[in-house]
């Protein structure tokens, strides 16, 4: 299969839900911007979370993956987050599905992320993010 996500420069728009580590699920909207520069490629993603009052909280990471090779099926990346600091992970690439792992502060932070095409130009996005082996977050999004 040929992936879109990754492999072409295109910007993704996300719905879906967002869960804080107390449980609660909040509808969420977001954005994802990828871009191929010279060596590598760039992923703007923000999500938007609404807050009480009518504010938003922007989740906002950026990331620098190192292409993959032609016919391969793993790549490294970095992203750098306000609120956490820098994250180092990987993309694995298996048949539909793009799977990243990645963790921060020398494994302070932990988690994971699959991808799986749904087809008519979409992915299913679910995640985890852990702090110390506690659940911090997890979302479930859909990229189209």
């Amino acid at each position: 299969m040929q992936h879109k996500f990754l492999f072409e420069e295109k910007e993704w728009k996300a719905k879906g839900t967002y869960t804080d580590g107390g449980g609660k699920k909040i509808k969420v909207t977001g954005k994802t911007l990828v871009k191929h520069k010279m060596g590598k490629w760039i992923i703007e993603a923000e999500m938007y979370i609404p807050l009480k009052g009518g504010k938003t909280l922007d989740l906002r990471n950026v990331y620098v993956v190192k292409p993959v090779k032609k016919d391969g099926f793993e790549t490294t990346w970095t992203s750098e987050n306000k609120i956490i600091g820098k994250f180092n992970g990987r993309f694995f690439i298996a048949g539909n599905i793009i799977f990243s792992t990645y963790y921060a502060n020398k494994g302070e932070f932990v988690g994971h992320e699959t991808m799986e095409y749904q087809g008519n130009g979409r992915y299913g996005a679910t995640g985890k993010l852990f702090r110390d082996g506690k659940m911090e977050s997890s979302w479930n999004v859909v990229l189209s």
